[in-house]
């Protein structure tokens, strides 16, 4: 699923934040190159994140400008806290 894929590739940047620069490194943006256009992801508040997907055509500068435009405004609505009684897995 594309919320399956969004939190794999948000957990591998954190990883490789944490190897490279150090475990306090915060990841602030990810971005997929394809053949077939570009994928962005950023964190949108707590346990929350913003995925974006554009054709090849798209001003991947300005989405991104746009994605923090939007997590800056509505970031603390999308925030997910764990569940309470939720069973370790």
């Amino acid at each position: 699923s594309l919320s399956a894929a969004c939190a794999a590739m948000t957990m591998t940047g954190r990883s490789t934040s944490a190897l490279l620069f150090g475990r306090g490194a915060g990841t602030r943006q990810l971005m997929l190159e394809t053949d077939q256009g570009f994928v962005l992801f950023t964190p949108a508040g707590v346990g929350a994140h913003l995925g974006v997907a554009t054709d090849l055509d798209a001003d991947v500068g300005l989405v991104a400008q746009q994605m923090q435009l939007l997590v800056a405004k509505i970031g603390a609505h999308l925030s997910s806290l764990p569940r309470d009684g939720a069973a370790a897995p």
